[in-house]
Protein backbone atom coordinates (compact mmCIF):
# COMPACT_ATOMS: atom_id res chain seq x y z
CA UNK A 1 0.00 0.00 0.00
CA UNK A 2 1.31 3.46 -0.84
CA UNK A 3 2.14 5.81 2.02
CA UNK A 4 1.42 9.51 2.25
CA UNK A 5 2.92 11.68 4.97
CA UNK A 6 0.80 14.44 6.51
CA UNK A 7 1.99 17.32 8.70
CA UNK A 8 -0.47 19.52 10.56
CA UNK A 9 -0.91 21.96 13.43
CA UNK A 10 -3.81 23.88 14.90
CA UNK A 11 -3.63 27.43 16.25
CA UNK A 12 -5.98 30.33 16.91
CA UNK A 13 -6.16 31.29 13.24
CA UNK A 14 -7.22 27.86 12.01
CA UNK A 15 -5.69 24.59 10.94
CA UNK A 16 -2.68 24.13 8.65
CA UNK A 17 -2.18 20.83 6.85
CA UNK A 18 0.11 19.59 4.08
CA UNK A 19 0.73 16.22 2.42
CA UNK A 20 3.80 14.83 0.69
CA UNK A 21 4.84 11.43 -0.66
CA UNK A 22 8.44 11.92 0.52
CA UNK A 23 9.27 11.43 4.20
CA UNK A 24 12.37 13.62 4.02
CA UNK A 25 10.51 16.56 2.45
CA UNK A 26 7.63 16.47 4.92
CA UNK A 27 9.97 16.31 7.94
CA UNK A 28 11.99 19.27 6.64
CA UNK A 29 8.85 21.32 6.00
CA UNK A 30 7.36 20.44 9.42
CA UNK A 31 10.58 21.44 11.21
CA UNK A 32 10.69 24.73 9.29
CA UNK A 33 7.09 25.60 10.20
CA UNK A 34 7.67 24.74 13.87
CA UNK A 35 10.74 27.01 13.95
CA UNK A 36 8.93 29.91 12.30
CA UNK A 37 5.53 29.70 14.02
CA UNK A 38 6.47 28.31 17.45
CA UNK A 39 3.70 25.69 17.48
CA UNK A 40 3.73 21.90 17.84
CA UNK A 41 3.63 20.24 14.42
CA UNK A 42 2.51 16.60 14.21
CA UNK A 43 3.51 14.25 11.38
CA UNK A 44 1.44 11.15 10.55
CA UNK A 45 1.77 8.29 8.07
CA UNK A 46 -1.38 7.56 6.07
CA UNK A 47 -1.63 4.23 4.27
CA UNK A 48 -3.99 4.33 1.32
CA UNK A 49 -5.13 1.71 -1.14
CA UNK A 50 -4.09 1.68 -4.75
CA UNK A 51 -6.12 4.29 -6.60
CA UNK A 52 -9.18 2.91 -8.35
CA UNK A 53 -12.53 4.34 -9.34
CA UNK A 54 -14.27 2.48 -6.51
CA UNK A 55 -11.77 3.85 -3.95
CA UNK A 56 -12.26 7.44 -5.20
CA UNK A 57 -16.05 7.10 -4.92
CA UNK A 58 -15.70 5.76 -1.35
CA UNK A 59 -13.38 8.67 -0.45
CA UNK A 60 -15.84 11.17 -1.87
CA UNK A 61 -18.53 9.61 0.33
CA UNK A 62 -16.44 10.22 3.47
CA UNK A 63 -14.18 7.18 3.80
CA UNK A 64 -10.96 7.80 5.69
CA UNK A 65 -7.53 6.20 5.06
CA UNK A 66 -7.11 2.58 6.16
CA UNK A 67 -4.63 3.46 8.88
CA UNK A 68 -3.07 6.56 10.41
CA UNK A 69 0.18 6.08 12.33
CA UNK A 70 1.84 8.87 14.30
CA UNK A 71 5.43 9.34 13.10
CA UNK A 72 6.74 12.22 15.23
CA UNK A 73 6.10 15.73 16.51
CA UNK A 74 8.20 18.89 16.50
CA UNK A 75 7.80 20.71 19.81
CA UNK A 76 9.16 24.26 20.33
CA UNK A 77 11.34 24.60 23.44
CA UNK A 78 12.59 28.18 23.59
CA UNK A 79 12.92 31.13 21.27
CA UNK A 80 15.97 33.08 20.15
CA UNK A 81 16.22 36.30 18.19
CA UNK A 82 18.16 36.01 14.92
CA UNK A 83 18.71 38.36 12.01
CA UNK A 84 17.31 37.76 8.54
CA UNK A 85 19.02 38.70 5.25
CA UNK A 86 18.19 42.39 5.66
CA UNK A 87 19.45 42.56 9.25
CA UNK A 88 15.99 42.73 10.83
CA UNK A 89 15.51 40.84 14.11
CA UNK A 90 13.31 37.76 13.71
CA UNK A 91 12.14 35.36 16.43
CA UNK A 92 13.12 31.75 15.77
CA UNK A 93 12.25 28.77 17.94
CA UNK A 94 14.49 25.90 18.97
CA UNK A 95 12.67 22.71 18.08
CA UNK A 96 12.86 19.25 19.63
CA UNK A 97 11.77 16.17 17.67
CA UNK A 98 9.60 13.92 19.84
Amino acid sequence: MPKVYQAYYKDGEGRWKTNKASRTLILAEARKVAKERGVQVDVDILEIEKPSFKYFVECMNGRKPNSRTHLCSFVPRESVVAEDKDGNPVRRWKVKKV
